[in-house]
């Protein structure tokens, strides 16, 4: 530590270091075909798996941070939307609600928590969006209680790389 405080350029180092994406990771979309989409890279180490109803869950190794995406057709008001998905998952009324976007489309973050099939209360951070008058795009950030800041800012980085692909890809 002495090293890093006599030299301010290390601990700038070292903190940029610690931020940088993992050097090996990969590129997924959801749904895998079609638009619009979410397209992003997760850590090589990281799982994907088929949530069911259109959900794709994206884990950490140790499955102690969950990011679960969804694209679905909606005319609902985001609103109506969070308040069905806290009834539907059980979760605890949000304690905040944010406004945020994914590529440019406005939407709401909602602070919640939920209690799994063990009792274990996790925090939950549901982000949905409008992409346009027909469609929604949901991203969640679900963490145990306790995640290493490590393990955190891995979740955080995936969930924030998120992009929304509104045109199919050129072949």
């Amino acid at each position: 530590m002495k090293v890093l405080l006599r030299h301010p350029g290390m601990l700038l180092l070292t903190l940029a270091l610690a931020l940088l994406p993992p050097l090996s990771a990969k590129d997924v979309r959801h749904p895998a075909t079609g638009s619009p989409a979410y397209a992003f890279t997760v850590p090589d180490d990281w799982t994907t798996q088929d949530g069911g109803s259109g959900n794709l869950l994206v884990m950490d190794p140790t499955r102690s941070t969950i990011v679960v995406i969804l694209v679905v057709p909606s005319s609902d008001s985001l609103d109506k939307i969070a308040k069905d998905a806290i009834e539907v998952s059980k979760a605890s009324p949000p304690t905040r609600k944010e406004a945020t976007t994914i590529s440019g489309c406005a939407g709401f973050t909602w602070y919640s928590t939920v209690q799994n099939p063990n009792n274990l209360t996790l925090s939950l951070e549901m982000t949905i969006v409008k992409i346009d008058d027909q469609t929604v795009a949901s991203a969640s950030l679900i963490m145990i209680p306790g995640v290493t800041p490590a393990a955190e800012a891995a979740a955080r980085r995936v969930r924030n790389g998120l992009t929304l692909v509104k045109e199919a890809p050129v072949k």
